[in-house]
């Protein structure tokens, strides 16, 4: 049977139709799987913990190991006396899901969220929106800070959510099942006279104390915890978009915006935005930031120099000749 090759319309040719000889034709599979291999592997880098552990063993076993760790040195989670839940409540209890990632230079991350889709059915939607960051207030802050030369630092706020805790008039519950039950209680030995079989299988409950991943509310409760901290240091929000903060700082305007845990920030000297990172490092530890001078804005009314408009020119030359040839290639798939 000859081989055949899809077009772009959902058609099949075979490779004699196109006049593909049969060496080139396995060239171009080997090259097609490898793309696709490529690509899947950069969007679909994360797995569940179980098949993680099943792939790389001791290694994710690792780093769920610190994952979980770092949810009980922050105070995440909370004993409860499963004797003590109702019937209701064990069945509302959010389920964990654990998962783990292989970054781009193959160290492996464990996360632990709440499967938050339950809450759905009885938290108010007020309670489970936040504002979030335009994408014409990100593009007009870049040109703002070309036009006016200003010193920019962009940072993250790491286990973001983590650091804004639950109300006290909020309960919520968090089953942790299984293997990693044996996890937990290997972080901290003190779970484990709350440990239960359900159905054959370990169970282990726990009230969630603070913003974990996964819960509906953990971004609004997040962003009150970080507007209030902006509050704290001199900075007003901006009421047309509630993910921008403005401060004047000898005699200039500081201006930040952040989308969830990504943050922006700007201003003419250096020092202040060092300063102003600083004062944030006080409040969440382990901050991370990079700082660099934006591009100057022209201001003489020429766009761009000579040398500068004979390389645009050069590229749009070459764009061009790029889609002149995407379109001669688009041709061999059609039917002759």
């Amino acid at each position: 049977m000859q081989p055949t090759i899809a077009s772009f319309s959902g058609e099949k040719y075979h490779v004699n139709m196109l006049n593909i000889g049969h060496d080139t034709f396995t060239q171009f599979e080997q090259v097609k799987l490898g793309l696709h291999s490529t690509a899947v592997g950069i969007c679909f880098n994360q797995m569940t913990a179980n098949k993680g552990i099943e792939l790389l063993g001791e290694k994710a076993i690792a780093a769920m190991f610190k994952e979980y760790k770092q949810l009980d040195d922050l105070n995440v989670l909370g004993r409860l006396d499963p004797d003590s839940l109702s019937h209701a409540q064990k069945c509302n209890a959010l389920r964990a899901v654990n998962l783990i990632k292989i970054k781009r230079d193959g160290t492996c991350k464990g996360r632990t969220c709440a499967d938050g889709i339950t809450q759905r059915s009885y938290v108010p939607r007020d309670e489970a929106s936040s504002p979030t960051l335009s994408l014409e207030a990100l593009m007009a802050i870049h040109l703002i800070n070309a036009y006016e030369e200003r010193d920019t630092a962009i940072f993250d706020v790491p286990g973001a959510y983590l650091h804004a805790k639950m109300p006290d008039n909020k309960f919520a519950i968090l089953k942790i099942e299984g293997d990693f039950v044996d996890i937990m209680c290997a972080v901290n030995p003190e779970y484990k006279d709350d440990v239960h079989f359900k159905n054959g299988k370990k169970t282990l409950y726990v009230r969630i104390l603070a913003a974990l991943y996964g819960m509906i509310e953990s971004a609004l409760l997040w962003y009150t915890l970080y507007t209030e901290v902006l509050h704290r240091e001199g900075f007003e929000i901006n009421p047309y978009d509630r993910c921008a903060a403005n401060k004047i700082i000898n005699g200039k305007q500081c201006t930040i915006r952040w989308y969830v845990d990504d943050n922006i920030l700007s201003h003419v000297e250096t020092s202040v935005v060092t300063s102003v990172i600083d004062k944030i490092k006080g409040y969440f530890p382990g901050l991370s930031s990079r700082t660099w001078k934006g591009p100057k804005f022209p201001r003489d009314g020429n766009r761009f120099s000579r040398k500068r408009k004979i390389e645009v020119r050069s590229r749009t030359v070459h764009l061009r000749h790029d889609r002149r040839t995407r379109r001669s290639a688009t041709t061999i798939w059609r039917k002759p």
